[in-house]
């Protein structure tokens, strides 16, 4: 039988480059606002257990408080170029980050003597929301450059509601702010290219989208490394190519962000290069792949489980350009395409590999879906649904309903389903019935109209409906671990104990002969919350910079290893006894000792 062919379409009109600011701007700040709560929700409760954001607010703290001064000591400036952990250089990252969270702390009035940890974690997971806002405005941007109001929509939307970018957005680390700047660099340079104008952008415009985009790549750079030039540029070099025009302006474009960038960078290294002879050993190892880090070529597929319930879009997506769907511009399909492949293709190469690598991409996937959710909406505008349709709309509308049901349930039965081993800890708090009541109710007042629209073709009200209920069920999983971990978490006691006993002396740690047990470097909450380091001395080090006649008051509290017996027989001769242990953050004993 002869294939049928498909009918023809008008093309798409690119609405974004035609019709006023206001016209493209309100449905962005209606989607801006309705992220707040799932990013937002219960943000200072959950306690500090994500190694790079411990390390992050960690030396944003202890940098801050070195370069103002606190507890009677001098302010120091040099700690800007070079910033600190637990008193030794932090040189593994470049300093921007931990110039941001200062930043946003002083800007909003806060001194360094008096603002408690947990207001410092505060803020730097405010800063972090802030730039999951500017990818998600950057992801709405792209849609409009290289398509048109209901791409940019439906891409934003999507992004958005991503459980990955969500939790990103809400944990104060490098991953977020690199995601941030990277995608408004794409959204810049491609604002300076006007892609899919009939007419080049003018000078003025191609010089300030460049300009931005060179500042949000050194900005990029200067948080995370070389690694953000390739984020950017990679990407840009690809869309390029099969945008198929305006060359020589995006090359120049390119080379504009690469010079600034770089610059940017080689001013931070050299300036610290003077100060740490082994910067580049070190730099060296943070880019080695870690053993536990070591994943195969393949691993990134697990892309599609970190975009649900939008998945099977995300699948079409990947199909989508290179399926006749009716005389449209191939061009606009293959931009985040291109996008995409590049850098999915560029993270597979190396063996370290974690889930949090892959987040620049994700702008990417989310336009992939939306590219194929618009043509579709086309289609059945026109009267010519696309009859695979189904394949897509049914099954993501009968997860909603499932989900809208299943979601609660589990939050409210955790307790018994552990009791009979059919889940293991989901370190979630329980919902009591009634509530988890009211919250399927909810759930399936967005998912049965998801549903029934998604069935019926009307795209824009089903993605909408879909993305209210996505929203709201990444806001309550954020409540709920942020209350339950939270609640879990001695961190705060362990470090209110300590305070309470130094009563003003120093803290240190006494490590043992042979070090079994991880340092107090890696007790990453515990130093955040004692808002000071603890410098390391072995047992003859210690007993030499504190001998058992020193005046009490310059006697440190001394935490050490509750096993070890040479230390504690040393700290015995120095006239320190037991006060109390406690348990660290990597599940490690510790002994506290008082004069």
């Amino acid at each position: 039988m002869p294939k049928r062919p498909r009918p023809e379409l008008a093309p798409l009109p690119l609405l974004g480059e035609q019709r006023g600011v206001w016209f493209n701007a309100w449905p962005l700040l209606i989607i801006l606002v309705a992220s707040l709560p799932a990013l937002l929700m219960s943000i200072g409760q959950r306690d500090v257990t994500r190694v790079m954001e411990n390390v992050s607010i960690g030396s944003s703290q202890e940098t801050w408080h070195k370069v103002v001064g606190v507890r009677g000591e001098p302010g120091d400036a040099s700690a800007l170029i070079l910033p600190e952990w637990n008193g030794k250089p932090r040189i593994a990252k470049p300093p921007m980050l931990v110039w941001v969270n200062m930043g946003a702390a002083e800007l909003t009035g806060h001194d360094p003597e008096t603002t408690s940890a947990d207001r410092f974690i505060l803020i730097c997971r405010l800063v972090a929301v802030a730039f999951g806002l500017l990818a998600i405005a950057s992801t709405y941007g792209i849609g409009l450059l290289v398509g048109d109001r209901k791409l940019a929509v439906f891409a934003a939307a999507i992004f958005a509601t991503m459980w990955c970018i969500v939790r990103a957005s809400r944990t104060a680390s490098y991953d977020g702010h690199l995601l941030g700047y990277a995608t408004f660099a794409l959204c810049a340079s491609l604002w300076a290219l006007a892609p899919f104008r009939d007419d080049p952008a003018k000078l003025g415009r191609q010089l300030l989208g460049f300009a931005a985009a060179a500042l949000a790549t050194a900005a990029a750079m200067l948080t995370k490394g070389p690694l953000a030039l390739v984020i950017v540029l990679l990407p840009l070099l690809a869309m390029a190519a099969v945008m198929g025009k305006r060359w020589k302006t995006a090359a120049l474009g390119m080379v504009a962000i690469a010079a600034v960038s770089v610059a940017a960078f080689a001013w931070w290294y050299f300036a610290v290069e003077q100060l740490v002879p082994e910067l580049r050993a070190s730099l060296a190892r943070e880019y080695a792949a870690q053993r536990d880090e070591a994943q195969p070529v393949w691993y990134y597929v697990l892309v599609l489980v970190m975009v649900v319930p939008w998945s099977p879009w995300l699948v079409a997506g990947l199909l989508h350009p290179f399926v006749n769907t009716g005389g449209r511009d191939r061009r606009v399909r293959l931009v985040p395409y291109a996008w995409f492949a590049a850098l999915l293709l560029f993270f597979s190469i190396p063996m370290a590999k974690q889930q949090r690598y892959i987040l620049p991409l994700i702008p990417a996937a989310a336009l992939l879906c939306a590219t194929v959710i618009r043509d579709q909406l086309h289609m059945a505008k026109a009267g010519k649904p696309d009859p695979g349709a189904w394949i897509l709309q049914r099954p993501i509308g009968g997860v909603a309903v499932v989900g809208a049901v299943a979601f609660p349930a589990l939050l409210a039965l955790q307790p018994w389903l552990m009791d009979k081993g059919w889940i293991d800890d989901l370190n979630l708090a329980t919902l009591s019935a009634p509530i988890a009541i009211v919250l399927g109710l909810l759930l399936l007042a967005l998912a049965i109209p998801a549903e029934h629209y998604l069935r019926t073709h009307r795209l824009l009200r089903g993605v909408l409906f879909l993305a209210a209920w996505m929203s709201i069920i990444t806001a309550v999983a954020g409540h709920a671990y942020a209350v339950r971990s939270g609640a879990d978490d001695p961190t705060r006691d362990n470090a209110k104990q300590l305070l309470n006993l130094a009563a003003g002396r120093p803290l240190v740690y006494v490590r043992p002969e042979v070090a079994t047990q991880p340092v107090i470097d890696d007790e990453e909450p515990l130093l955040i919350h004692l808002q000071r380091a603890i410098p390391t001395y072995d047992a003859e080090a210690f007993a030499q910079a504190f001998p058992v006649d020193a005046p009490w008051a310059k006697r440190p509290i001394v935490i050490t290893e509750p096993t070890d017996g040479p230390t504690h027989l040393a700290l015995d001769a120095l006239g320190y006894a037991p006060a109390f242990t406690f348990l660290g953050d990597k599940e490690t004993p510790r002994a506290v000792y008082a004069p």
